[in-house]
């Protein structure tokens, strides 16, 4: 999972093992931590929701859900440790921003 966070703006995508195929990701996150995620298709139409919070400063968990709600399964995404800032840095309107690489865990 890659996530840029821009305010309380966020952008991204996932790459989806089964279909071999990266899923586009848009959302927010607020000054709770709380994060939403909308998954979307290439037509931009809505596959999905990921709502979570973050844990700790570059961890993020929660619930995917289907569209309709059907379907529900936990996530964890954590930081690369590659990365030098943690992804709540992206939360600081003040601090520099850039695009964040995560690892899911789910």
């Amino acid at each position: 999972m890659k996530l840029s966070i821009d305010g309380g703006r966020v952008e991204g995508s996932y790459y989806y093992e089964k279909y071999k195929k990266d899923i586009r990701l848009r959302g927010s996150v607020d000054a709770q931590k709380a994060v939403l995620l909308e998954e979307l298709d290439p037509a931009g139409n809505r596959t999905g929701v990921f709502t979570g919070r973050f844990t700790t400063g570059d961890t993020i968990e929660g619930t995917w859900s289907s569209p309709d709600g059907a379907k529900t399964m936990p996530f964890s995404v954590t930081a690369a440790q590659a990365q030098p800032k943690t992804l709540a840095r992206g939360l600081d309107p003040t601090g520099p921003t850039r695009p964040r690489t995560a690892r899911s865990r789910s």
